[in-house]
């Protein structure tokens, strides 16, 4: 009976052999593994502990599942905090791309204002000049200079701005059959037949007779009154006339 049962248990034994050998197998294979990966991933890794006893004395072997190693996931930051870095940087020059097109729209606005305000302003000169002096920037004037002035009637002034040429017509004592005509300077330039002219009467030579004194742009001409009629400025007058004036400008600062 005990032989019988013993032959009974023998293929079991066997069976129980076999499967513990492949176990092993498996085992030292996992192992095997892992050693592999550690030595490529540069560290331990966790591994399964080796066990002590993998079946059972039973009557009947357990199917014993197999073991599944624990790898660690590879380490991706320093991958993965390269591409962050790349993408973080990009922004940068976005940005400053930005800046510099605002600063663009802002000046490029700039300039239209100041070309728009400057546009309107000129423009609204033009058109009070016009209602002032004129389209052909005349004015007018009426002095007592001396010339043909018996019935007490001042003498008349006419200045024009002729297409860049100015022109003074006097009329003795108000009277137009004595008109004379006096040519004024030339002026150069675009636009400068808008420039309007004023004319004004003052004694700059000191000899008691009033002076005619042309204005454009700034710029004056003096004509000399001679006792019947005017007449451009010589040199030497000229040069009497701005040393008296140096003379009294000093005399007035020192004082």
């Amino acid at each position: 009976m005990a032989n019988a049962a013993q032959r009974a248990y023998q293929p079991q034994e066997e069976q129980a052999g076999r499967v513990r050998s492949d176990w092993n197998q498996l085992v030292n294979s996992n192992l095997g593994r892992l050693d592999d990966e550690e030595e490529q991933h540069g560290g331990p890794m966790d591994r399964p502990a080796r066990p002590v006893r993998l079946v059972s004395q039973s009557s009947s072997p357990r199917a014993v599942p197999a073991p599944t190693a624990a790898v660690q996931p590879r380490q991706q930051g320093a991958i993965g905090q390269g591409v962050m870095t790349r993408l973080s940087g990009a922004s940068v020059p976005l940005g400053q791309a930005k800046l510099v097109i605002f600063v663009a729209l802002g000046a490029v606005a700039l300039l239209a204002a100041y070309l728009l305000v400057s546009t309107a302003a000129a423009f609204v000169g033009t058109k009070l000049d016009d209602i002032a002096y004129t389209e052909t920037r005349t004015t007018n004037l009426d002095a007592y200079v001396g010339h043909n002035e018996t019935t007490g009637n001042p003498t008349h002034f006419t200045a024009q701005n002729i297409r860049g040429q100015i022109a003074i017509i006097e009329y003795p004592g108000g009277d137009p059959s004595k008109a004379v005509a006096i040519t004024g300077p030339y002026l150069f330039g675009k636009g400068e037949d808008k420039v309007p002219v004023t004319i004004s009467v003052a004694d700059i030579n000191g000899d008691g007779k009033p002076d005619l004194l042309v204005t454009a742009k700034g710029a004056q001409t003096a004509y000399i009154n001679d006792g019947n009629s005017f007449r451009a400025m010589k040199p030497e007058e000229r040069a009497a006339i701005e040393k008296a004036m140096t003379s009294a400008a000093s005399a007035a600062s020192g004082k």
